[in-house]
């Protein structure tokens, strides 16, 4: 494998990463959001 290739993989890994993470993070978003309207709806009924 060549440096160029080396890097451009490695790139791509990168990319990768980056796009779980905010997958993740949107993922969690989402449960934190409806985990609050719950908590909030909890709330309001008591």
């Amino acid at each position: 494998m060549t440096k160029k290739g080396m890097k451009k993989n490695s790139y791509l890994d990168f990319v990768h990463k980056v796009l779980n993470y905010s997958n993740l993070s949107k993922h969690a978003m989402k449960t934190l959001f409806e985990n609050r309207k719950q908590f909030l709806q909890e709330i309001a009924s008591r």
